[in-house]
């Protein structure tokens, strides 16, 4: 290592030192080192490099000839330990394998990071790794989307990944630390200049000083050129530089530039097939030649490549048009190998010339690969040149239709959406059939949920009776419902949906469709006893929503194929329909009274909704999130949570998610007391017109929206919500809806009749069963109202059936009232019960609930997309809270379900 390029850079250095010692010591991590070109980011990641005593150093670097080549990095990195992939967990194994070329698989790209991180934690288990990523904002974005999710997981393992890039810019690079590598100061920069160049007399030292400001390259590269130097004018540094390597290789015999240039086509290729291409194009046999070895090549492990990008992009720019179609073309003939088949239909892309049907269909077949190998970014890009070399427009329409569904599956929707512009200009309706009805799906994930409707349900028409159509139509049917819209515009695809069930549509989804399409459930028996024929049934998103099935007291029944389909999508690594599934079971745990679960299954899906970018989800969960802070009597964070869902639904027309946002503020509100404001919040959800109007959530609401109203004497709206309840309870025969109508009547009531309606309210609800806090509350108005009618000792074994609920779930102003019912009865209140489990945190209690029934570190990494080893850190903790120390202990601890 030149110690030269060093100079200035101790801090830097001594940073490096610093994170490598941590990593040694089990606390990684990763970093971006971003900087101006030239200004020595690599010089340093060299050095970290040289410095890693006692470590594992893999790395690759970024280049722009594999650029476009689904998953190019992550091979050049990983390829050294491809003998460790077959000891991965069987579906991450197979996602890698397939993402490097070594199976005929198809990989889920977030299965592919996960596998990333399992085998690198793996490898830190045995050694400290250092992993080096240079000019990172040149490799492939599929290396680049499971580098950075790594790098996001590496804070429990001895593994520290190391990046270097440009200035910061919006890439899957931005979202991890940075640390700005700064130009050398004057007294630096005058050292190195000196050390390189003692030649150079005191005014040119002092005008390449001033000109070059510090950038290291600059002080290398400047002082050969004066022309450069003597330009006037405030002429930018990389401006500067670029005319100074574009002079340098103009100054270059023709055979070395076009040998250069053969160098510039495959940025580090094998030398040997370098030359070859060289002899092809005859620019004789390959030599370094001594003008040629000034520092413009790296020469490392059998492979040739520029030592800075800029003399690359100066060698390019150099020749001309003719010059580069004919590398090209060599480089095509040269890479004859079926395992180079996707470099060469781009190097032949280079070199065509107007439309080429053949190459197109050859860019085609490299799109289908990366496709297949969990690389939908590599796969628009193939076929957005595809389409370029299209002849028919026809064909070309149909590409760029598919460009648009990979871009979409990428997380690129604003190059989704422009793709798919272009298709429909091209092929008008077929762009649809060809997208998958994509222009719905961005509509309903990014846009209006009306109109998201109105474009799935077209689009299932136009593939009614195929399984694609049916997918689309019950898209449809989740859009118009969270837009608030029962009323179905055109029932036929809907009938045709449900009155043609595939394999995969059994006899649940048509009685769930029934009730999609009419509001009706046929039978409540029928539809119980088609659920129960769902075991093991995963395809979530044909479920209806969580919120839907509970107002018809489903909850339980579906909550069973949520868990299934968490299953299946975790066995699979299915990152974006885990994050939908969770939400869902989130909302049935709360209601079930498994309020810690609810947490886990919110934060998890909310942590992968970001990542994937589901913004609905992200709301779905902040709306879960703030109910249970709502009825464990936080305010402020009710408040807070609720900001972004009602944000998202506003924006997208997705009343659901704002008249939940508003349920959960009106609740957060009447436990503490404020009716008033409870009631304002309230009311609108259950009044058609209103901005948060949304027929199921009123009928969820409704319980706390009569109560609210009767609390301030709003006689009217109680006996709306009251009549409310009471035809949904004839409607469904739900018994949550029965037992609701009857608490509310009560409270508005007086004399035998409140009594009796209690009772009956509380036979409704048996003990035990979903919605204990439903339950539970009732108790506690009925030994309330009891107490008011001075039968304190009738009222104490409700206060305390209450209290026990209140405190096991942790409903802090609830329990408050419970308690002081107690104590006015002549009862003094027990003292709580507190579990230890209350101190896990929720990614701890994720970790025990896998490791209690015998899931190994590894097996629970797998599911739960973290390192081995920040699974053992997590056990370590959840040990040191319970006070345990095995995990037959765990086993024997009763974690909660």
């Amino acid at each position: 290592m030149d110690e030269q390029q060093l100079i200035g850079r101790a801090s830097d250095l001594d940073w490096i030192a610093d994170r490598l010692a941590e990593t040694a010591d089990g606390h990684g991590g990763a970093v971006v080192l971003y900087g101006e070109p030239g200004v020595g980011k690599s010089a340093l990641a060299d050095a970290a490099a040289a410095s890693a005593h006692g470590f594992r150093v893999i790395r690759c670097a970024g280049s722009v000839s594999e650029s476009q080549l689904a998953f190019s990095a992550l091979h050049a990195l990983l390829w050294q330990l491809r003998d460790r992939i077959d000891a991965l967990p069987a579906p991450q194994s197979n996602a890698l394998a397939a993402a490097l070329g070594l199976r005929d698989t198809t990989a889920d790209r977030f299965l592919v990071a996960a596998a990333t991180v399992t085998l690198l934690s793996d490898l830190g288990s045995e050694e400290p790794v250092l992993v080096i990523i240079d000019d990172a904002d040149l490799i492939d974005p599929c290396s680049a989307e499971c580098l950075t999710f790594v790098g996001r997981r590496l804070g429990w393992d001895r593994v520290f990944l190391l990046a270097t890039a440009p200035p910061a810019q919006p890439t899957p690079w931005s979202e991890l630390p940075h640390r700005k590598v700064e130009n050398l100061h004057r007294n630096q920069a005058e050292a190195l200049l000196c050390a390189r160049r003692p030649t150079l007399d005191h005014s040119a030292r002092h005008t390449i000083l001033d000109v070059a400001d510090g950038n290291p390259l600059a002080l290398l590269y400047l002082p050969a050129v004066e022309t450069v130097l003597a330009t006037a004018g405030p002429i930018p540094l990389d401006e500067r530089l670029r005319a100074a390597f574009g002079a340098v290789v103009a100054a270059l015999s023709e055979p070395v530039r076009a040998q250069l240039l053969v160098v510039a086509a495959q940025d580090g290729a094998e030398i040997s097939a370098v030359a070859a291409v060289a002899a092809r194009l005859g620019a004789g046999e390959w030599a370094l030649d001594p003008e040629v070895d000034t520092g413009i090549l790296i020469l490392a492990r059998g492979r040739v490549g520029f030592a800075h990008r800029l003399v690359l992009a100066a060698v390019y720019a150099n020749a001309t048009a003719g010059q580069r179609f004919a590398v090209h073309r060599a480089w095509s003939q040269e890479l004859s190998d079926p395992a180079d088949a996707d470099q060469r239909a781009w190097h032949l892309a280079a070199a065509a010339q107007g439309t080429d049907d053949s190459v197109a269909d050859l860019l085609e077949q490299t799109a289908t690969r990366a496709w297949q190998r969990g690389g939908p970014a590599a796969a628009a890009a193939a076929l957005r040149s595809a389409a370029a070399l299209t002849r028919d427009l026809g064909a070309g329409g149909r590409r760029l239709a598919l460009a648009a569904r990979a871009e979409w599956e990428a997380g690129h929707l604003r190059s989704a959406r422009e793709l798919l512009l272009g298709a429909a200009d091209r092929v008008g309706a077929d762009a649809a059939a060809v997208s998958g009805g994509l222009e719905g799906m961005i509509e309903f994930a990014h846009g209006d949920c009306v109109r998201a409707a109105a474009l799935l349900g077209r689009d299932a028409r136009r593939a009614a009776d195929s399984d694609p159509g049916r997918m689309l139509a019950v898209l449809a049917l989740r859009a118009q419902w969270s837009a608030g819209r029962l009323d179905l515009d055109d029932e036929q695809a809907v009938v045709a949906v449900f009155a043609t069930s595939g394999p995969g549509l059994t006899s649940w989804l048509a009685v769930v469709g029934e009730s999609w399409r009419t509001g009706q459930v046929c039978e409540v028996p029928q539809a119980r006893a088609a659920a129960a024929t769902r075991d093991g049934f995963s395809e979530a998103w044909l479920l209806p929503p969580a919120p839907y099935a509970a107002v018809w007291g489903l909850g339980g029944r579906v909550y069973a194929q949520y868990r299934a389909a968490v299953d299946h999508c975790r066995a699979d690594g299915m990152a974006a329909a885990l994050a939908f599934t969770l939400s869902q079971m989130a909302t049935v745990d709360i209601l079930a009274g498994r309020w810690t679960q609810a947490l886990a299954a919110a934060e998890e899906a909310r942590e992968l909704a970001v990542l994937t970018g589901i913004d609905s989800v992200t709301a779905q969960c902040h709306n879960s999130l703030a109910w249970l802070a709502a009825l464990r009597g936080d305010v402020e964070a009710t408040m807070r949570l609720t900001e972004t869902s009602i944000r998202i639904g506003q924006t997208s027309n997705a009343q659901a998610l704002s008249a939940g946002a508003h349920w959960h503020r009106g609740v957060a509100l009447l436990l503490t007391g404020q009716a008033e404001q409870a009631l304002t919040m309230l009311s609108p959800i259950g009044h058609p017109g209103s901005a948060v109007y949304h027929p199921t959530f009123a009928l969820l609401a409704a319980p706390d929206t009569a109560e609210a109203a009767i609390r301030v004497g709003d006689r009217e709206e109680a006996m709306a919500q009251i009549s409310l309840l009471n035809q949904w309870e004839q409607r469904s025969g739900a018994g949550w809806a029965a037992a609701a109508h009857r608490r509310s009547l009560a409270l508005l009531t007086d004399g035998a009749s409140s009594e009796r309606l209690f009772r009956q309210a509380l036979e409704c609800a048996p003990r035990g069963l979903d919605r204990p806090i439903h339950r539970a509350r009732t108790e506690l108005l009925f030994g309330e109202w009891l107490r008011r009618k001075r039968r304190r000792n009738d009222s104490r074994a409700h206060f305390s059936y209450a209290r026990e609920v209140f405190a096991n779930l942790g409903a802090e102003p609830l329990l408050r009232r419970a308690e002081e019912g107690l104590d006015i009865a002549s009862r003094a209140p027990r003292p709580r019960e507190t579990t230890t489990f209350d101190d896990l945190t929720a990614q701890e209690l994720r970790v025990a609930r896998l490791a209690a029934v015998g899931g190994t570190n590894r097996d629970i990494a797998a599911q739960l997309f973290i390192s081995p080893r920040t699974v053992g850190h997590h056990l370590s903790s959840v040990y040191l809270k319970l006070g345990i120390n095995s995990r037959k202990e765990l086993a024997d601890a009763d974690l909660p379900d």
